[in-house]
């Protein structure tokens, strides 16, 4: 957003995709000069090996500090900003205070729907009773 177009910018989605694997970080002309404190925390963010990355293993205090944030009231941002929308606690989880858990959520997503009813009044458990053959 900071400069009008992808750094991995390809000719097409899969060459895109291969600049971000393998190409490094090249910054749009005199960027580095005009916006110095953008392009160092982007590029430390944008390290290959997670382990050199800014903020690795949870460290969000040196995110924090980094130039790029100066004067940013961390402390206040939470008071301020609010969610859009905050869904009530599922019943289930109502009375012990517990909130929504994603798991739950996909794990019943990914099983099987139970079979239908068997409709009340018929004769046969079987779907193809109602039908005659014509052999």
């Amino acid at each position: 957003m900071a400069f009008g177009r992808t750094l991995f910018k390809g000719k097409n989605c899969k060459e895109t995709f291969r600049n971000v694997l393998h190409r490094e970080v090249e910054f749009p002309c005199d960027t580095q000069r005009r916006m110095p404190e953008l392009t160092d925390l982007i590029s430390w963010l944008l390290q290959r090996d997670p382990a050199r990355r800014l903020g690795y293993a949870g460290d969000t205090d040196k995110i924090r500090v980094h130039p790029f944030f100066a004067g940013m009231a961390w402390d206040m941002l939470a008071d301020v900003t609010h969610p859009p929308y905050i869904p009530p606690p599922a019943e289930d989880n109502a009375a012990d205070g517990e909130g929504f858990d994603v798991r739950d959520y996909f794990k019943k997503l990914h099983q099987s729907p139970a079979p239908p009813p068997p409709e009340s009044g018929s004769s046969s458990s079987s779907p193809s009773s109602d039908f005659s053959s014509v052999f």
